[in-house]
Order: structure tokens, then sequence, then C-alpha cells
């Protein structure tokens, strides 16, 4: 018998109030974190870097873009920055609306996303459901973090396998293959979740050669024109080894970790996202369980453990957290509430890294075992309404 949720009966004419009190308080979260993740002193971590790369592909000035190893953030994460630099964004005020504007958009879109997974589970509640992990993640600052350190990736490239999952389960292996290509535009690590297209209906030649098809042509409209024109030296760089990491471990001697090390690690999240999948995949929370089972590998993995590293694990593990109650699992509601708590306010060490990916897996574990409910073995799959 699986446990489930006790949830309060809650009137329908309640749907809207509640909805609108949840987006106030959203937007009232978003502004205050904005405000206090804009630096009173400068620009954002980053933007002296990224901003002229991004005005040099503005102005059409492309031959040198790559040519510092340092850029290690795509040709779109580039083009992000580059519009505030040429507009000439300098304020503290001016950083507080840039950051409102870009907080406010994504915030819009997981809400967006995660309605499309709740409305075959819950039609009546989907919208209000929906805009909990927005406000969760704009309360707990992910958000305004992701803008303030110049990493908008760290939120966007989720998003993007969420909609690279979907487009995949209702058979769009073409389509599905460019989104996730397209994430490597904001930053490389973005190609980890390839293992979001093993949840198409059949994998088969054909959805193999359409993936192969759109994946390789979105690269090669992003990456070809700077390797063509000029010098292209982003796999020349080597990060540093930093104290109480995995790699810091194992290598107690090194004091950095080239690309070979990063094709290493890519290959570990990938295979672990790719058994969570192939586990998964007719369940509607492979959705959210594959990218969490692959940043979760990448983050134990890496030898930096940045802050913002955790922030896609914890939209994943909020977005499990509202699904979770849409089908009204308590174990996997559980498992995402300790999961979001264990990374939201501590420090990251190998120790909390490691114990993040056993919860994961643990949590991957309960998906699999649990007994088939109509929730999570819906007829009509995730993204698979027209």
């Amino acid at each position: 018998m699986t446990t489930r949720l006790r949830l309060p009966v809650v009137p329908a004419r309640w749907r809207r109030p509640i909805t609108v009190g949840l987006v106030v308080l959203t937007a009232l979260a978003v502004v205050a974190n904005a405000v206090v993740a804009t630096p009173t002193v400068g620009p954002p971590v980053d933007f002296e870097l990224f901003g002229p790369a991004g005005a040099q592909i503005l102005t059409g000035h492309w031959a040198s873009v790559f040519d510092n190893p340092i850029i290690q953030a795509g040709p779109l994460e580039l083009l992000f920055w580059g519009v505030p630099f040429l507009l000439g964004v300098q304020s503290p005020l001016g950083w507080i609306v840039f950051g409102i504007v870009v907080a406010t958009l994504l915030s819009i879109a997981f809400a967006w996303l995660a309605e499309r997974l709740l409305r075959p589970l819950t039609p009546t509640w989907s919208v209000p459901l929906a805009v909990v992990p927005a406000l969760i993640t704009a309360i707990s600052g992910q958000t305004a973090q992701a803008i303030s350190v110049g990493h908008p990736a760290e939120c966007i490239v989720p998003l993007m396998w969420i909609v690279a999952a979907m487009l995949a389960r209702r058979g769009s292996a073409f389509a599905a293959a460019v989104v996730l290509a397209a994430t490597t535009g904001w930053e490389l690590w973005g190609l980890l979740g390839l293992p979001v297209l093993l949840l198409a209906p059949r994998i088969d030649l054909r959805t193999v050669v359409r993936s192969a098809l759109g994946g390789i042509t979105a690269l090669l409209v992003l990456f070809a024109p700077f390797a063509l024109l000029g010098p292209f030296h982003m796999f020349s760089f080597s990060w540093p080894i930093y104290d109480n990491t995995l790699a810091h471990l194992l290598f107690p001697d090194e004091t950095t970790f080239p690309w070979p090390l990063r094709l290493t690690q890519g290959v570990l999240a990938l295979g672990g996202g790719a058994v969570t999948a192939w586990l998964t995949r007719r369940r509607v929370d492979a959705v959210w369980l594959v990218p969490l089972m692959v940043c979760a590998i990448r983050l134990f993995t890496d030898p930096v453990l940045a802050r913002y590293y955790a922030i896609p694990l914890l939209m994943m593990a909020v977005l499990g957290l509202v699904l979770a109650i849409a089908q009204r699992s308590l174990a996997v509601f559980l498992a995402c509430l300790v999961m979001f708590n264990v990374l939201v306010d501590v420090e990251l060490t190998v120790v909390t890294a490691g114990l993040m990916l056993v919860l994961v897996i643990a949590t991957a574990v309960v998906v699999v075992v649990r007994s088939g409910s109509r929730a999570s073995r819906t007829p009509n799959p995730v993204g698979a309404a027209r």
C-alpha cells in the first residue's frame, strides 16, 4: 500500500483568491530578493567577463569571443549579459530593475511549466499549485542568486530540460533534441540533460536519427561560427580543485581539474541520468527526477562546489514537491522536502553533496517501487496533450 497525503478539502471558490495571493507573494519575493542580491558597488559577478564578450557578438565581432579560455559560458549567456553592457547599466537601481525583470520572467516560465505538468494530475488546482515552485524559489532567493553571480543558466537550463522532456514524451524527438542542445548555448553542462530524450514513448532508429539531427544542427548553429572565425580555446581551461570536494579527496596532490576529468564527470552524470530515465520513463516523476539525478551526480563530483551549483537541484526538488502533492505521495513529498532543506542554507561540501545524492537515489527507488497509481501512470502522458 502506498502512503497517501491527506489533503484538506478546499472550496472551489477559493481557487482564484489563493492564486492571486500566491502570485502577489511571489512578486514581492522577487522584488525583495532583487534588492538584497544587487551589489551596492559594481555590477554582478562575472559581468565584467561576460558583458564585453556578449557585446562583441551583438556588434558582429565574433572572431575573438572565445579566445580567452576562461569564457566557459555559451553564446546565449554571453548575449544575455551583452545587452546590459551595451545599454550601459551601471547603477544599483538599474541592476535592481534588470534583476526584477529577469527573475519575473523566470518565475513565469517555471510556473507555466509546472502547470503543464500538473494539469493531467489535478486539473482543478493546477494553476494555484503551479505558482508554488516559483514562490518557493523566489522566497529562498535562488533566482536572484543565479542572476547576481552572473549565471542565470543555473535556472534556465533545468527549465529547458523540462521542456525537452515534455517534447520527448509527446514523440517530438527532433524538437526535444534542439531544445536540449540549445542549453549548451547557455552553459556546456546543459548537454548533461541528454537522458531526458530517453523519455520518448519509443526508442527506435528513427527516434535516434531525428534526435541526432536536431541536436547536431543546434550545436553547429551555436558554436560553428565562433570555431571557424577565430581562435576557440574553451576546452583548454582547467578548474581549480577546492578543499572539501571529491576531487580533492581522490587527487590530493592535484590543483587543477582539466577537461578530460570534466568528461569523466559528464559520463558519470549521463550514466546515472540514463538509468533513472529508463527505470522511470513511464512515470510523470521522470520529468523532474532525471534532471535531479544528473545534477546531483554533477554536484557530488564537481571540483568547485560553488553555492549556486545547487540551484538546479533546488528547483527540481520543489517541482517534485508539488507533483507529489498532486499525486498525494507522502514518501516523495517528504523526500523532496528533506532534499530542499539539505541544500537551501548549508555549506556545500563533499559530505552534503554526497548526502544529496543518496537522497536522490532513495527517492528514485521510491518512485520505481511505488505501486502504480492513476496519478503516476496517467493514460495521457505529461506533454502528450495537443
